[in-house]
């Protein structure tokens, strides 16, 4: 019957909505699709979820690389819109990314040579060159090789 074909598909849908979990490697986006798919048709046979609860159920679906999000919006759900949670997974999502790009890159370590010149033709250039050598020493001292973040890199 009627009656039993619902109570089935609710019965479904809520397993489907308490076991719920960001899966490995799914986007946030992808995630919200699959998340507003189970609540609305759960929505349609009049099965409603409080807001605090929905987005306590979003917050508890993150992977353990997602925490310290997680402490942070924790305290926060009984009082803001769901879509305030997701926006708040969007842009963590992309500092993670960014985070991610930046542990790939390879760290180019330059090394230097000094070349030393067994017959100098006057003295007076050799003076010039181990003065701007230290100059150069004293510069990467102080800069300790942190160029890169204050010019970063174009891809």
């Amino acid at each position: 019957g009627d009656k039993d074909t619902k109570a089935t598909k609710i019965a479904l849908g809520t397993s489907e909505y308490e076991n719920f979990k960001m899966k490995a490697g799914e986007s946030v986006q992808d995630m919200n699709k699959r998340f507003n798919l189970i609540v609305n048709n759960l929505s349609k046979l009049n099965k409603v979820y409080p807001t605090s609860e929905i987005n306590t159920k979003i917050i508890f679906s993150l992977p353990r690389e997602w925490h310290s999000l997680v402490v942070n919006l924790l305290p926060k759900c009984a009082d803001v819109e769901t879509s305030t949670i997701w926006s708040s997974l969007y842009s963590h999502e992309l500092l993670l990314k960014k985070m991610k790009e930046e542990e790939q890159v390879p760290i180019i370590k330059k090394t230097m040579a000094l070349k030393i010149d067994d017959h100098p033709e006057s003295e007076g250039e050799s003076d010039e060159e181990l003065a701007m050598f230290k100059r150069y020493k004293k510069f990467m001292k102080w800069n300790k090789g942190e160029s890169s973040k204050r010019f970063p890199s174009k891809k």
